[in-house]
Formats: structure tokens, sequence, C-alpha cells
């Protein structure tokens, strides 16, 4: 262990580094998660609603609009 003291040093360092960035950044990236959540949950409503949106790219209603 002796031997790779440096190294561990040097592994801590960024580890910190790491965890300070994410620290920085930790709202926006739950913000990011919380967007994404939503429209996920969106698009499985839209799906289970309407398969064919898959193929087609619209809905029904969409398709029938003039």
């Amino acid at each position: 262990m002796s031997d790779n003291s440096g190294q561990i040093e040097r592994m801590l360092d960024d580890l910190s580094h790491t965890l300070a960035s994410v620290a920085r950044h930790v709202d926006t990236i739950n913000a990011n998660l919380e967007s994404t959540t939503r429209n996920v949950d969106e698009f499985s409503r839209e799906i289970r609603r309407n398969p064919a949106v898959l193929v087609r790219g619209t809905s029904d209603d969409d398709a029938e609009a003039p």
C-alpha cells in the first residue's frame, strides 16, 4: 500500500474533484431527470393509448385533422 500511496492520493484528488463537480450541478441534474421522467411517462401513456403512433408518428386524432 505504501508503494501506491502517490497513486492513491491522485485517485482521491480526482474523486474529490468529481464529487465537487456533481455537488455543484446536482440541482440541474435533478431537474433534467424530472423532466425526462415526465416525458417518458407521457410517451408510455400515449403508446398505451394508441400503439399505432409508433408506426405513423401521429395519433389518430392528429391524422384526422385537415
